[in-house]
């Protein structure tokens, strides 16, 4: 799996997707993607750049982060709060 696949949970797209009620091609026409490219997201075939999950989550009207796997976004909590905490040490 390479890091831009590790970015999209392709179940989360897809329960999103249908919960906005859009069909794939109607989200790869809003996100301006080939139908072929939300198809493939879906099945974990091909992952997206953070760009692109960006737009995803504005068109189906969340955060980025429940697009993301969650072992992913902890990951990157942990390392958020690790630096905020460094941060406040080195401010102290």
């Amino acid at each position: 799996m390479s890091d831009s696949q590790a970015l999209i949970d392709k179940e989360k797209l897809r329960l999103k997707r249908i919960r906005a009620g859009l069909t794939r091609p109607q989200l790869a026409e809003l996100a301006q993607l080939h139908p072929s490219h939300v198809s493939l997201m879906e099945r974990g075939k091909r992952g997206t750049s953070p760009k692109t999950l960006n737009v995803l989550a504005g068109i189906l009207r969340c955060d980025i982060t429940e697009l993301m796997p969650d072992k992913l976004w902890l990951t990157a909590r942990a390392e958020m709060e690790a630096d905020l905490n460094a941060r406040s040490v080195t401010a102290a």
